[in-house]
């Protein structure tokens, strides 16, 4: 019957009321739903015998419908990593590790993945899932943390690590001893992990490591938020974040309040989610935790094109397992910033004496659309110089002003200190 109307051109729609062993209420119930859903104006209350007892009828929604995944994400499959000569990495992020025979370092290893870490769909620069910054800083000090260098001298992000939607990406975070200076090198690198055996690493951190100190007096004010400090609306932040390039799903969204005191901010930090702590677990300082907390620094920059994390300088995790922060942020220079995040009891918590940003290169992780690329092999990039530094040896973006210095890469040519124009 429906081929026929459909040969004379007549529309309409044909609903089976009866079909072979499928002759009853039910099968007439189903045909009348049928037609409903093609435009047919069924009169409801009259099919009572569809109703049970306690139900009653609901309109649907007049938006699209919500997805929610309730699938549980289970946990890749680990292999026997003591059967191949390797501890195990000692970090939900690093999978295995291995001291160097001579004792010199450590490399740690590791595949990352969607699939492994989901949290990491929330970070996206552009149309990429781009490895947090702050993720480089965790993974550096976990490996510094096992050859007894706890505190980040310094870290320079060379190449954003892009996190394939489908694939995974092997790792690797080396740390070897500098001498006898009671410093280590640490480096990160990455390749995809289906690659062939000759698929060249691209390297995205090198650093240094040191003995962890103690500042006794880095304690913030007694007062929280400081008495003289004006409340900051942040309500719209991350739609104007969204717009600006940023990609933050609600594991990154963290920031709850801010207050502006002059060139100091500050704010509160809470990790979203059903189990904050389980999430933590095992982590230094949770990259999503630290991210959030650099969102502070948005509230004045917000409109100015993606900025990410570049170098980093003198960086110490005070207490582990974080998952609420109470954050000072202080302008030192254009792009330069000192972090402090305590916890609720006023103790430290994770403290950076440095933090510059940079745009990304206007072809890389440069807003929607954008698809975030690393660096050409062999690029160097460049020298950051301490907030202050000025002179012929100060490097950075001021002094490639003035062309570039004698033996040294101007900045400007670096694609990822590049600044972005017009």
């Amino acid at each position: 019957m429906q081929e026929t109307l459909d040969a004379e051109g007549v529309a309409g729609y044909v609903a089976g009321t009866l079909r072979r062993d499928r002759a009853d209420l039910r099968q007439f119930t189903a045909a009348l739903a049928d037609a409903h859903v093609h435009g047919v104006q069924v009169e409801w209350d009259r099919v009572r015998w569809a109703r049970r007892p306690g139900q009653q009828w609901v309109d649907l929604p007049t938006y699209a419908f919500q997805r929610r995944r309730y699938w549980l994400d289970g946990p890749a499959p680990e292999g026997d990593v003591a059967s191949a000569g390797l501890d195990t990495g000692g970090h939900p992020m690093l999978a295995a590790s291995v001291e160097l025979g001579d004792g010199r370092g450590a490399v740690f290893t590791s595949v990352l993945s969607l699939q492994r870490l989901p949290w990491l769909h929330d970070h996206m620069v552009g149309d990429a899932v781009v490895l947090p910054g702050t993720a480089f800083v965790e993974l550096a000090l976990h490996a510094g943390n096992r050859v007894a260098c706890g505190r980040l001298e310094e870290l320079t992000l060379e190449a954003p690590l892009v996190v394939p939607a489908d694939g995974e990406v092997a790792v690797q975070v080396s740390v070897l001893a500098d001498g006898d200076t009671g410093r280590c090198a640490v480096a990160v690198h990455s390749r995809p992990r289906d690659g062939s055996p000759d698929t060249p690493w691209t390297r995205h951190a090198t650093g240094t490591l040191a003995t962890a100190t103690v500042d006794a007096a880095d304690f913030p004010e007694l007062q929280w938020p400081p008495a003289d400090a004006a409340p900051v609306d942040i309500r719209g932040l991350y739609d104007l974040l969204d717009e600006a390039g940023y990609g933050y799903g609600p594991v990154f969204r963290g920031l709850r309040a801010a207050w502006r005191r002059g060139d100091d901010l500050y704010g509160e930090v809470r990790l979203g989610g059903d189990d904050p702590a389980a999430a933590v677990a095992g982590y230094g300082i949770h990259p999503a935790v630290l991210d959030a907390a650099l969102h502070l620094i948005a509230l004045g920059t917000a409109g100015t094109g993606v900025r990410l994390p570049f170098a980093w300088r003198d960086v110490q995790v005070h207490a582990v397992g974080a998952t609420a922060l109470r954050v000072h942020i202080t302008t030192t220079g254009p792009e330069h910033y000192r972090v402090s995040a305590y916890d609720a009891t006023g103790r430290p918590v994770v403290t950076a004496d440095s933090l510059t940003l940079r745009p990304p290169r206007g072809d890389g992780c440069a807003g929607p659309g954008g698809r975030c690329r690393p660096l050409p092999r062999g690029v160097d990039a460049g020298r950051i110089p301490r907030p202050g530094a000025d002179g012929p040896d100060a490097g950075g973006p001021d002094a490639a002003d003035g062309g570039p210095r004698r033996g040294r890469r101007s900045c400007r040519s670096c694609p990822v200190a590049a600044r972005r124009t017009g």
